[in-house]
């Protein structure tokens, strides 16, 4: 009778995990989201998804309990040497005090502009139409927030290189030795005087 009653609690078991596995919603991986991209060149070394993460690195800051992150990925291409090429798309639903921030504030010194130059290479979340949007830009660099009218929702993007290399190394080179330096004290003690 321990049997039947073994048998049937793990044939239960096994149907309410098979249940489960069936009726669970099926969320891509980053790896599958990357490859979605229709890379130009040479897909990233990394990619980061963890919203916090890119709105920390994007913004320089945290987000409140207000502002909703909706898709976050940063892209990033790298060698030996450190990070050669960077990327990150942003979509957020953004706070009151997050938009003033942005707007107002003008925390990064944008200015108002037609929609700049996009990536091909973003992701498909990473879509708007240009007559529904209002976008803050920078003169001398890429970022872009690009505000929906009538809606809090914000989309932003920057893209850029890794820092620039330094010069290489000068080797050393032998020379003549250098002539001493003048001291202070002449070489040899003070005469003293004799009694």
């Amino acid at each position: 009778m321990k049997k039947i009653w073994f048998v049937l609690v793990l044939l239960v078991v096994l149907l309410a995990g098979s249940a489960w596995y069936l009726m669970a919603p099926r969320q891509d991986s980053a790896a599958d989201k990357v490859a979605a991209i229709a890379w130009k060149e040479t897909p990233p070394n990394r990619v980061v998804t963890d919203p916090v993460a890119v709105f920390r690195r994007a913004f320089w800051r945290s987000p409140t309990a207000a502002d909703q992150i909706v898709h976050a990925e940063r892209h990033e291409w790298s060698d030996a040497e450190g990070v050669t090429k960077w990327q990150w798309f942003i979509e957020v639903k953004a706070s009151p005090e997050l938009l003033k921030y942005f707007r107002e504030d003008n925390a990064f010194g944008l200015m108002a502009s037609k929609l700049g130059k996009v990536s091909s290479e973003k992701p498909a979340w990473f879509n708007f139409k240009p007559s529904d949007v209002n976008v803050m830009s920078s003169p001398q660099a890429n970022m872009q927030l690009i505000f929906k009218n009538q809606s809090n929702t914000l989309f932003a993007t920057d893209f850029g290189l890794g820092f620039r290399r330094g010069a290489p190394e000068q080797p050393e080179v032998n020379s003549a030795p250098a002539a001493p330096m003048p001291k202070r004290l002449p070489p040899t003690a003070p005469p003293t005087p004799e009694r």
